[in-house]
């Protein structure tokens, strides 16, 4: 048993659910105590499921995708494929989105690909900064015993000056569903 931990805080990047569990059985035995060392993750753990009945999760916090996006995104992906899309199905729709949005001309234009005010993707707000880069705006979620719960929503709008401030991105361009509107997903197979 460590006791009083000599930290405040357990970063775990770990997405698969059984390895979460095996690694939050071990720091129980060696009586870790998550009120006094929070649990965070790098990883969307929504799609594992019961995570609120491990002792040391509860009240773990993760990064995710806005919850109204995720259910916009689902609710097509779910019309098309009649399921629930890959926990990843999203960031490559955005990928994808992006790249045909900057190269709609048929050359690709860093400049819209960089630009500091980002794009509304299906995943949330992203961008693409000068060094190479991906920002993703993501919301921050905890686990519970009754599921997982979004505790503070991502920021609507990237801001990197005073300026930025003052243009908010427009109604249209914080608007995820006009995004997928009229979007159908296929497949594509090797």
């Amino acid at each position: 048993a460590i006791g009083d931990p000599p930290f405040d805080a357990i970063i775990l990047s770990v997405r698969d659910g059984r390895l979460l569990r095996t690694v939050a059985g071990v720091l129980a035995l060696i009586d870790v105590d998550s009120t006094k060392a929070q649990i965070w993750s790098l990883s969307d753990w929504r799609q594992l499921t019961n995570l609120g009945a491990e002792r040391l999760l509860k009240g773990a916090r993760f990064v995710a995708p806005p919850a109204k996006n995720w259910a916009s995104f689902s609710a097509l992906y779910a019309r098309d494929y009649e399921g629930v899309p890959p926990e990843l199905a999203f960031y490559f729709y955005d990928a994808a989105r992006l790249v045909m949005a900057a190269g709609a001309d048929g050359r690709l234009n860093l400049e819209q690909l960089e630009s500091p005010r980002g794009f509304v993707g299906s995943a949330g707000l992203l961008r693409l900064t000068e060094r190479g880069r991906a920002e993703r705006l993501l919301s921050l979620w905890q686990v519970r015993s009754s599921g997982d719960v979004e505790i503070v929503t991502a920021p609507s709008q990237f801001v990197t000056s005073p300026q930025d401030e003052a243009s908010p991105l427009s109604a249209d361009e914080q608007n995820p569903d006009a995004a997928l509107e009229g979007v159908e997903f296929d497949v594509l197979s090797p």
